[in-house]
């Protein structure tokens, strides 16, 4: 999938802003794992439109939307799905928080059937160079700055090599509260060596 470079600047900075409005906002700031709980609090603070949190329906038949954020007239509202355990619900509330911090109007879209369909072949070996529209690339950049927040690059440069170790990655994923398949994704060679010329 195609990412614009000056997207994946822009990705970068904001995480940078928020790691800053979070140090400055809980002295344990340094601490991990991070909370998204209270990256949460700190957009709802920080933002003019309130921030809602609500239940996705797990009823509805064929459901594959784990999380989604709306961008409404009265405020921003995060739905996430009920059952996940705790990293996974971690995760997805880190990544919808970011989905309303990088939120572009442009980026946006109203077609949640074409979203889902563009994000599942997003996963194929053959969409490396697919152009697979702005709402997916704003999915894919709230992901990347929702892993940097909760395991930014200088950790994963610490223990890089720790992973490799047995146990290493499941370890981490303890250590960090998120799923162990985000840290096998965020260690790899290739993900470490693009990530770093931006978050480095």
């Amino acid at each position: 999938m195609i990412i614009d470079t000056d997207l994946l600047r822009f990705c970068a900075l904001k995480v940078r802003e928020v790691e800053e409005w979070y140090r400055k906002s809980y002295e344990w700031a340094m601490e991990f794992p991070r909370s998204a709980d209270e990256l949460f609090l700190l957009v709802h603070e920080r933002y003019e439109k309130p921030v809602y949190r609500k239940r996705l329906n797990r009823n509805q038949k064929g459901r594959r939307i784990k999380a989604i954020y709306r961008h409404r007239v009265d405020g921003f509202y995060v739905y996430l799905l009920d059952g996940h355990d705790v990293p996974h619900q971690r995760y997805y509330l880190a990544k919808e928080v970011f989905q309303i911090i990088l939120d572009q109007e442009a980026m946006r879209t109203r077609d949640i059937e074409d979203l889902i369909t563009n994000m599942m072949r997003r996963a194929r070996p053959d969409s490396i160079d697919a152009n697979l529209g702005s709402a997916t690339v704003s999915e894919r950049l709230a992901e990347i700055a929702a892993q940097e927040f909760l395991f930014p690059y200088s950790e994963r440069a610490r223990h890089k090599a720790q992973a490799d170790l047995k146990d290493g990655y499941s370890q981490l994923a303890k250590d960090y509260g998120i799923p162990q398949y985000l840290i096998e994704g965020c260690l790899t060679d290739g993900w470490m060596t693009t990530m770093g010329k931006f978050f480095s």
